[in-house]
């Protein structure tokens, strides 16, 4: 459960935040739900709602056209990439997307996927009580989710615990997002 995901933009008084509250029974994610009580919307997994809308997590086909909210880079980036690297990391995002977004709640963005109201996610530092929920709805949504497990986790971890992300609609094709965070996986996992 997490009380407030978004708690910084709570604590100034930005919109987007919200409750997260996950169950899992035997490392299996078995029902979710996520309050936005800004927009009183309610998302849950019984299948994937919000309200009473039933949610597809439709993404616009390729980068070029998608929509990216990513928290990508911060200060923990900088600390573990270096501050060249994660800025190097974060130009071809800027090119490939049409747009990109920063609003803070993981939780929350994953049930834009799931709505499809954004096209795509990316998370670097996330844990689970942030996404166990979402990741249920978004995939009920008929959205992907790929986890990243950034040398925190070892290989057979829950998909919930890695502290990274990526997501998109089933049919999305983004190149450069994947690449990306492969390479962050990657250069993370390696022992130091």
């Amino acid at each position: 459960m997490d009380p407030i995901d978004g708690i910084s933009n709570f604590a100034v008084g930005l919109a987007f935040w919200c409750v997260s509250i996950g169950a899992v029974i035997d490392g299996e994610i078995i029902a979710g739900a996520i309050y936005d009580p800004m927009s009183d919307q309610m998302f849950w997994a019984e299948g994937a709602w919000c309200n009473d809308r039933h949610l597809t997590a439709t993404s616009a086909v390729d980068e070029a056209r998608a929509a990216l909210i990513t928290g990508h880079p911060v200060a923990r980036d900088f600390r573990l990439d270096g501050r060249d690297v994660a800025l190097e990391r974060f130009s071809p995002l800027t090119e490939a997307f049409a747009t990109l977004r920063r609003p803070g709640s993981a939780a929350l963005t994953l049930c834009h996927v799931a709505a499809g109201w954004t096209d795509a996610a990316a998370g670097f530092g996330v844990n689970a009580w942030d996404v166990t929920a979402a990741i249920l709805i978004l995939r009920r949504a008929g959205g992907v989710y790929h986890p990243l497990r950034l040398g925190r986790v070892p290989d057979d971890a829950p998909d919930y615990t890695c502290p990274g992300y990526r997501a998109h609609g089933a049919q999305a094709a983004y190149p450069t997002l994947e690449a990306v965070c492969a390479e962050i996986d990657a250069q993370r996992s390696i022992p130091r």
